[in-house]
């Protein structure tokens, strides 16, 4: 629960230090006098949108800090813990906006995001607007109020989880029907240019081979010319006078072992000579200067650079080339298995969300008798003796299914007697609107951990007998829940446990708003000024004490 709000230079309040107990507090003051300011610093520190119009003029920053006392709050201790926030028993929220538009926020003194104020606010506080049964008429809403009241939280996670995988599998295979032309055709493109690579029977590194047989072919004749000159010259007596000189020095290389380098590469040389004549013969009869042979090897070349110009690759990539489309075109040939297969996992995601959905469904369809029964006990406590609350399921169609499940959620009401069953949307008074609201707020705050409630103006509308029931309604939830009530009503008004007065003054030209924590006596007053207007009688003063003394213990709690 909220043990302290502190506000400084926001919007009209100057500086403000507030203690809060728990219980039911009303709050209370005159139209415009600034009871709006009080939720809106707080919706500020639990995340609200800031800009410098909340600052108070002439002021350079606005602060807004609310205190806790959490002991008892396990969820909000562990969300501290997991965000790494030094926690205790205590929890200091803290958001400051400063003239230049910038926004900051603290979590017990460390700097937090606005996104980490939104998430911890919600496990703090709840609050329910003067227009709450607007948003009630919404389905989504109804749906949640339902969903909220069967716990089932983790198997809708489940539905939800599951319907996105059977949609993903469905987008697949949409994309892939839509694409069928396209790939056929490419399919049609991709093994003609296969078929053409392997009519061409390439071969691995055949374009080295081909270039240099081509040039072996085309210059054979030089070639030979060149060998028979070398084979003359081997044979000549030139040679021959080289081994007889040979034979001389390694004579003398005995006698003096100073020749003995010079003999070696004598010797060397003749030894290579000799290898070199077997190496030339042998060459010479392997060497092919067939005409034949070369118009093929030429032929072969130009086919191969053709095919590669046309592929847009280099000659040696060919045969990779091929290699790569006949994998493409394995792909794209199992598309159909893998339609096949899709259509498989589809019915499969579909089943295993069907499982799940219908879970669901039976939950909510035990859980909307039951909730429909207790909201009709509160409409009934809320003067509407004759009221019926029941909740439609209507079954979707296939195509309706979504994340949510398998049917809409609708509130029917009958508010009178006679009255059939319709929707919330064709209740046509405000009043109406505003109690039925109640009795499902009511519901939904008897399940939840939050510790704090604010409800604004949720009376609006209604007056009388309707307003004490109201009152009641709200000071049992304050039995075991802090609830701050922001009304006009005398009757909903003394009800509370505490009463707060919200006024409106000018000192120094300057529009001040503050709050202030009624005695008994000034409470007499206000409820007293409520009842009668501006001039308040002796009379006024006594129905004000009767409706105090209804509260039970009053100011204490």
């Amino acid at each position: 629960m909220i043990t302290q709000l502190y506000i400084r230079d926001f919007v009209l309040v100057d500086t403000l230090d507030l203690a809060l107990s728990n219980g039911m507090t009303s709050i209370t003051g005159e139209t415009g006098a600034g009871k709006s300011i009080l939720l809106d610093a707080i919706g500020l520190v639990l995340g609200d949108r800031a800009n410098i119009n909340l600052i108070r003029p002439g002021a350079k920053r606005a602060e807004v800090m609310l205190d806790f006392d959490i002991s008892n709050k396990t969820d909000v201790i562990n969300w501290l813990v997991e965000h790494e926030v030094d926690e205790d028993d205590a929890c200091q929220i803290r958001r400051t906006v400063s003239s230049d538009g910038r926004s900051r926020a603290y979590i017990n003194g460390s700097p937090v995001t606005v996104q980490w104020l939104r998430e911890l606010g919600e496990k703090l506080i709840d609050i329910h607007g003067q227009h709450a049964h607007q948003s009630i008429m919404h389905g989504a809403v109804q749906r949640e109020l339902l969903d909220a009241y069967a716990e089932h939280a983790d198997v809708l996670k489940q539905v939800s989880k599951q319907y996105r995988a059977w949609q993903k599998f469905v987008n697949i295979l949409n994309d892939l029907q839509k694409s069928a032309q396209e790939r056929d055709a490419k399919l049609d493109l991709l093994r003609y240019q296969l078929n053409e690579l392997v009519n061409a029977n390439l071969i691995e590194n055949e374009w080295d081979k081909l270039e240099t047989d081509l040039k072996q072919l085309a210059n054979a004749g030089e070639l030979r010319e060149a060998c028979h000159s070398a084979m003359q010259f081997i044979d000549s007596d030139n040679v021959g006078e080289l081994v007889h000189i040979t034979a001389q020095l390694g004579k003398a290389a005995d006698l003096d072992g100073n020749l003995k380098n010079a003999f070696s590469c004598f010797e060397n040389s003749s030894i290579q000579i000799q290898e070199a004549s077997g190496e030339l013969r042998n060459y010479l009869d392997s060497l092919d200067d067939d005409p034949q042979k070369l118009n093929q090897t030429e032929s072969r070349i130009s086919e191969l650079h053709s095919l590669a110009r046309k592929h847009h690759v280099d000659p040696n990539a060919l045969l990779i080339l091929q290699d790569e489309l006949s994998v493409t075109i394995d792909k794209l040939d199992n598309d159909s298995a893998t339609l096949g297969t899709l259509e498989q996992d589809i019915e499969k995601a579909r089943d295993a969300y069907l499982s799940l959905a219908k879970k669901v469904s039976k939950k909510r369809k035990a859980c909307a008798k039951k909730l429909g029964a207790e909201i009709t006990h509160n409409m009934q406590q809320l003067g509407m003796p004759e009221g019926v609350f029941e909740i439609a399921l209507h079954a979707l169609d296939e195509h309706q299914y979504g994340a949510h499940g398998l049917e809409r959620v609708e509130f029917l009401v009958s508010a009178n007697p006679g009255q059939e069953l319709m929707a919330m949307t064709k209740v046509a008074s405000g009043g109406e609107l505003s109690r039925i609201s109640l009795a499902i707020q009511v519901i939904n705050v008897s399940r939840n951990k939050i510790g704090t409630y604010i409800f604004d103006e949720v009376d609006v509308g209604v007056g009388g007998g309707i307003a004490e029931i109201i009152g009641q309604t709200l000071r049992r939830v304050g039995d075991s829940h802090q609830v701050l009530c922001v009304t006009h009503l005398p009757q909903v008004a003394a009800l509370g446990h505490h009463q707060l007065k919200v006024e409106k003054a000018v000192i120094n030209k300057m529009t001040n708003t503050n709050v202030t924590v009624l005695s008994e006596t000034d409470r007499l007053e206000e409820i007293a000024r409520m009842l009668a207007g501006t001039e308040v009688t002796d009379s006024a003063r006594k129905n004000a004490q009767d409706l105090i003394s209804r509260g039970g213990s009053g100011s204490t709690h």
